[in-house]
């Protein structure tokens, strides 16, 4: 009988910082640019398989409802399932976004841990 190697579970350092989320969030912002209560969210969601950590990502909430890329739904679904703490998530309003995008000449991450200048972004590099 051969035995196969197992593959090595991927810790949040092994995991890339970030994939198109925050473009594809600030762009679909600035594409709605008439909502005026749509707002891009910066926040840190659990992942729902292994390795169980948290992430930096990006969405978008208008009134009670979040959309994610290909998903919509209810602002306190996603919270939940998502094991978001919304004290640390930043809601940016569409101008302040854009304004943000251009002084840093990225698309976000801005503030926070998982910003590039942030003191714990630095003490993981």
């Amino acid at each position: 009988m051969t035995r196969r190697k197992s593959k090595p579970v991927a810790t949040p350092t092994d995991l890339p910082a970030h994939g198109d989320c925050y473009k594809w969030a600030l762009d679909w912002l600035l594409a709605h640019h008439d909502l005026t209560d749509a707002f891009l969210v910066h926040g840190r969601p659990t992942r729902t398989i292994e390795p169980y950590c948290q992430f930096g990502h990006a969405w978008i909430e208008i009134g009670e409802y979040v959309i994610d890329h290909d998903k919509i739904m209810h602002h306190s679904l996603y919270y939940s399932v998502g094991k978001i703490n919304p004290q640390h998530s930043t809601h940016y309003p569409m101008r302040t976004a854009f304004k943000l995008m251009l002084q840093h000449k990225y698309y976000g991450p801005w503030d926070g841990v998982d910003a590039p200048n942030s003191q714990a972004t630095q003490e993981k590099r």
